[in-house]
């Protein structure tokens, strides 16, 4: 399964070098579907995995916030070096 992973990859990297719009939805779809056939071939539900990814994204993103605010800053005026530093310091 992992081969097939692999290749769906590549195919969306591809795709994304060739600026190919409806391309790159065709192949995100595709490496959606056979990371779906291996959560669930490995005993996961997809749908769980994808809520608890999304958890996880929505707190470190709030402490990202919280930390720029406690800089006396907002996240939309950091550099995005500075967002990769607090999404980095959010991560731990």
């Amino acid at each position: 399964m992992l081969p097939k992973v692999h290749e769906e990859l590549r195919e969306v990297e591809e795709a994304m070098a060739g600026n190919d719009r409806e391309a790159l939805a065709e192949e995100l779809g595709d490496l959606f579907l056979v990371l779906t056939s291996l959560s669930r071939l490995l005993g996961f539900e997809p749908e769980g995995l994808v809520r608890a990814a999304n958890r996880k994204f929505d707190c470190r993103f709030r402490e990202m916030e919280r930390m720029a605010a406690e800089k006396g800053t907002s996240l939309e005026k950091l550099s995005l070096e500075e967002k990769e530093s607090l999404w980095q310091a959010a991560k731990k």
